[in-house]
């Protein structure tokens, strides 16, 4: 399915979050969505809520609030541009549709794409399949009853073989293409 939104967490770099249909959550810990390294940033600080219309922000009683263009919210839809500010970590929020072409997120070539989904064994093109549909690395070892640590590292050997850091990154490099 394809992104609908993003976040960016600013300045430039240092993080994004690809946003489709579903639940996402930001902070501090590792089963978290979009993981903020910032002890001002709780373990779970806030909760996305995505539909193909709309985004709701909910604060998860973090210790040092949410502010959404300088407000302090427990919860908001999220309009185009605006600053959310998780502890001292500004992100801003971007409907796709309204990307400049040239701001769209690269795709990789196809041929570049089907060497690397070869170089991947079944059980990490499993894993892939359900990176892709946006379940945590808790959730997946759950659903394949594998072991958390077992999960992770069919992960950074996903991550290694399509040459990215991270799940947006992944994401970004299925996002016109489809799954494998």
């Amino acid at each position: 399915m394809r992104a609908i939104a993003r976040l960016l967490v600013k300045p430039p770099g240092e993080g994004m979050l690809y946003l489709r249909p579903g639940r996402f959550v930001i902070g501090r810990h590792r089963d978290c969505d979009l993981i903020i390294d910032c002890q001002e940033v709780s373990r779970h600080h806030v909760l996305l809520e995505v539909t193909d219309a709309s985004v709701r922000l909910l604060d998860q009683g973090s210790r040092n609030g949410t502010r959404v263009d300088g407000e302090t919210t427990i919860q908001c839809l999220l309009d185009q541009g605006c600053q959310v500010q998780v502890g001292p970590v500004t992100c801003v929020f971007e409907w796709m549709e309204f990307l400049a072409p040239g701001d769209d997120y690269p795709t990789p070539a196809a041929e570049v794409q089907e060497k690397s989904e070869h170089a991947l064994t079944a059980a990490e093109r499993r894993v892939l399949n359900y990176l892709l549909e946006g379940l945590s690395e808790k959730a997946i070892a759950a659903k394949l009853e594998l072991s958390r640590h077992t999960i992770h590292n069919h992960i950074k050997k996903i991550y290694s073989t399509y040459r990215v850091n991270s799940r947006s990154e992944l994401l970004a490099r299925f996002i016109h293409s489809g799954p494998p």
